[in-house]
């Protein structure tokens, strides 16, 4: 199998998965031409997808999906809550294919499983891809506000892992953010910070496990960028230390984790190449 992240973060998310016959788009949160310029940079032609899958509502994974699915005559899955939430970007004759969490379907070669997570959206799911022929599974995890005891159970079995790893707990304690964004993102129902997302990865190492790719790390970069530029950076640089520390605990645990981010990342079951 392989996987290639388009992007990740709050401007947009797409994961393009391919196996074999069968290519698939987890979410479209650029435009359409956006996505299509992306796919390009890795000769992929986007009449060769098969299907888009939509994790939930937000438009950072979701704004392109109707315009390129349309273009292109590609079905679109997506739960019947979330399709109702997202009214104005898809249209009465998209191909549209509904899909229930906890119940799992098959994209010509590569089996689908969709599990409801914890996020401030109506109906937001993980998803674990599998090929059907090697028995090769990959979990997608991101906007997760706590990893639940069945996401958990879902990814345990992974051998490529595509994890949140949001923000830095300090950091965003130490930023400008109003106090109601802070509360938003460090909530339950918000993003998975570094520290729990390093818990998370270290729960899910086993000895099949290839790598993981940290995603959604916008605010770090936005925090840095703020924080940094203060005339007294001791506290930043404290809190920064803290983060590498998260972050570090992950690679410490595994030598086989890549944590580069808007990287390509190919997983051929036997291989991880940047």
């Amino acid at each position: 199998m392989k996987i290639c992240s388009l992007g990740s973060g709050s401007k947009g998310n797409s994961t393009l998965i391919e196996s074999l016959d069968t290519r698939i788009l987890v979410d479209i949160g650029f435009s359409g031409k956006e996505t299509t310029r992306r796919l390009s940079k890795i000769n992929v032609a986007p009449e060769t997808i098969d299907a888009i899958l939509i994790t939930h509502d937000h438009s950072d994974h979701v704004a392109g999906a109707g315009i390129f699915g349309r273009r292109y005559d590609i079905p679109i899955h997506i739960t019947a809550q979330t399709l109702e939430k997202c009214e104005k970007i898809f249209h009465r004759n998209d191909f549209i294919e509904l899909y229930q969490p906890s119940r799992p379907f098959v994209v010509k070669g590569i089996l689908v499983e969709p599990f409801l997570t914890v996020h401030d959206a109506v109906d937001p799911v993980v998803f674990t891809l599998s090929d059907t022929s090697k028995r090769f599974k990959i979990g997608i995890a991101t906007d997760l506000g706590r990893p639940t005891a069945q996401v958990r159970l879902a990814l345990k079995s992974s051998d490529f892992l595509i994890l949140e790893s949001n923000y830095e707990e300090e950091l965003l304690r130490k930023s400008s953010y109003p106090t109601a964004v802070q509360q938003r993102i460090a909530s339950s129902h918000g993003h998975l910070s570094n520290k729990a997302a390093a818990q998370l990865a270290c729960e899910l190492l086993h000895k099949r496990l290839l790598g993981i790719l940290l995603a959604h790390q916008i605010w770090l970069s936005r925090l840095w960028k703020k924080l940094s530029a203060q005339k007294d950076s001791r506290d930043f640089w404290k809190s920064y230390h803290k983060m590498t520390q998260h972050l570090f605990l992950i690679w410490k645990n595994s030598d086989l984790i890549r944590a580069k981010k808007g990287n390509s990342i190919s997983c051929s079951g036997s291989a991880i190449r940047n």
